[in-house]
């Protein structure tokens, strides 16, 4: 009865059609082996374009062999790019993304800007010049009801963060 409590759970938190490309062709590539998909309580599957590029992505939490939650931009074209957050190698020092309750698509052209820096600042007080509207999109990572989050987009070659207090 557990097993099958958890498997309706996982299939109303994860598009069904994320699951069945999972299951018969992600994770079957290379960088993904010793991965499993991440469930939660809401969505955390977004499909987008997070590369400026003009082809589709799929952003996903997904769990490695040792338990870490990273966070994995796979891009849908002819070479199926796959790009992590989360591990030895994250660009912003995390390691484990499991706490990212709030997962979301930020649309292009919608604003961005980090509310923090040496203390909380509103909208208002940002100074444009550090108002960000990308022509693509980008993916809004929160820890609910609680302080800590951001903004993740990809620019020049790299991931960046605006943090979101």
């Amino acid at each position: 009865m557990l097993y099958h409590l958890f498997a309706l759970f996982l299939f109303v938190a994860i598009p069904s059609d994320f699951l069945s490309l999972w299951a018969t062709d992600f994770s079957k590539e290379k960088d993904l082996a010793g991965f499993s998909l991440y469930s939660a309580k809401e969505p955390r599957v977004l499909q987008g374009d997070f590369f400026d590029d003009g082809i589709s992505d799929w952003a996903f939490q997904a769990k490695d062999s040792l338990g870490r939650v990273h966070i994995v931009f796979m891009d849908e074209g002819p070479k199926r790019e796959i790009r992590f957050l989360g591990g030895q190698e994250d660009p912003f020092n995390l390691e484990d993304y499991s706490w990212a309750q709030v997962f979301k698509k930020a649309e292009a052209g919608e604003v961005l800007w980090a509310n923090y820096t040496d203390d909380y600042r509103s909208f208002d007080s940002v100074p444009d010049s550090e108002k960000l509207i990308l022509k693509y999109d980008a993916l809004y990572m929160h820890l609910a009801e609680a302080c800590g989050g951001g903004y993740v987009y990809w620019m020049d070659g790299e991931f960046h963060w605006l943090q979101q207090e």
